[in-house]
C-alpha cells in the first residue's frame, strides 16, 4: 500500500502513479477513521468491493493525521484512538491500494466541501465514494452526505452512505470507545473496535527499567492517544524487535508501568494491546 500526502493529490503526483500503476480510476472511503472501528471497517469494505468489481480500479481511503478537532485546538477533544502508523496498518490489513493523509491546517480547513470533492474526482479519476452517516467536510463543514449525493449524481460517480454498524442497539462510533477507555473498559472498547485497544509506543518516552521490580515507565505525557482510567490491565506487549509477551500495566497519574518478564530483554517498545482490567 503506498500512502499520499495531500500535496501529492494537488500537484499530480498522485495521479501520475496511479496510471504508472496500471490504474485508470479510484474508489475512495473518506472519513477521519479515528481508531478504525467495525463501523469504519465497513465503509472500507464497500471501496474494496467496488474495486473488486471493477477492474482498474484502486481502492484507498482519505484521512487525516491528526482528528482536525486535534488540530484546531478544540476544548472538547480528548486525544487520538489512533496514531497514523496504526491506520496505515490497518488500511493494508484491509486491503486497500493507498491511503492519502491529510495534515489538517489553517488554509485546509479553508477549502469548500464540494472543492474538496471536486479535486479528488478530478486528481483522483474517482469513479466511486463512500462515507459514514455522521460525514461532513468542508470550510464550515458546509457539506453532508446530502450534499456529497448530490455533487455525485451531478458529476457522474457513485456515492453511497455506509449505514451505521450497531453493537446492541447502540451505533458504534469514536465517541463511546474514547469513553470506554477512559473509564477504563478497554474489553468494551475491543468488542467495539473489532480488535484490541493499541498504544502506539514507537515514539513514547521509557525511563530505564528498574532491576529489582522488573518495570518499564512509559511517560504519560509523551502519547497522544486516550488511556485508560488508573488500574490494573492485562495486555500483550510487541518490543521494538517485534518480541511479543503477555504482561501486567498499571496505569499510574503520570506513567504506564509495565512488567517485563525476567526471560525478556528488549531493546524498546513498539505497541502495547490491552485485554481487561484485573
Amino acid at each position: 500500500m503506498t500512502v499520499f500526502s495531500w500535496e501529492e493529490i494537488t500537484s499530480g503526483v498522485f495521479a501520475k502513479k496511479l496510471r504508472d500503476g496500471g490504474f485508470c480510476a479510484s474508489a475512495v472511503a473518506t472519513g477521519g477513521f479515528d481508531g478504525l472501528h467495525r463501523g469504519h471497517h465497513a465503509i472500507i469494505e464497500s471501496v474494496v468491493a467496488f474495486r473488486n468489481s471493477h477492474p482498474g480500479t484502486a481502492a484507498g481511503a482519505v484521512t487525516f493525521r491528526h482528528p482536525p478537532k486535534a488540530s484546531l485546538g478544540a476544548r472538547s477533544y480528548s486525544g487520538d484512538l489512533s496514531t497514523v502508523r496504526l491506520k496505515i496498518d490497518t488500511f493494508a490489513e484491509w486491503n486497500l491500494d493507498f491511503a492519502v493523509v491529510i495534515d489538517f491546517s489553517a488554509d485546509f480547513s479553508k477549502i469548500k466541501g464540494k472543492d474538496f470533492l471536486s479535486i479528488l474526482k478530478d486528481s483522483c479519476s474517482m469513479q466511486f465514494a463512500a462515507a459514514g452517516s455522521d460525514f461532513r467536510c468542508g470550510y464550515r463543514l458546509d457539506t453532508g452526505v446530502a450534499e456529497m449525493a448530490a455533487y455525485a449524481a451531478q458529476n457522474g460517480f457513485a456515492f453511497v452512505v455506509v449505514d451505521d454498524v450497531l453493537y446492541g442497539s447502540e451505533r458504534i462510533s469514536s465517541s463511546a470507545i474514547r469513553k470506554c477507555v477512559f473509564d477504563g473498559f478497554v474489553d468494551e472498547a475491543s468488542r467495539l473496535l473489532g480488535h484490541p485497544y493499541t498504544i502506539d509506543c514507537r515514539d513514547a518516552v521509557l525511563q530505564a527499567r528498574n532491576s529489582e521490580s522488573s518495570s518499564l515507565f512509559i511517560a504519560r505525557g509523551s502519547l497522544t492517544q486516550v488511556l485508560p482510567a488508573e488500574g490494573k490491565y492485562s495486555v500483550f506487549v510487541q518490543s521494538a524487535d517485534s518480541v511479543r509477551f503477555e504482561s501486567v500495566l498499571f496505569a499510574e497519574s503520570q506513567f504506564l508501568r509495565l512488567d517485563i518478564p525476567p526471560e525478556y530483554e528488549i531493546s524498546g517498545l513498539d505497541r502495547i494491546d490491552f485485554k481487561l482490567k484485573i
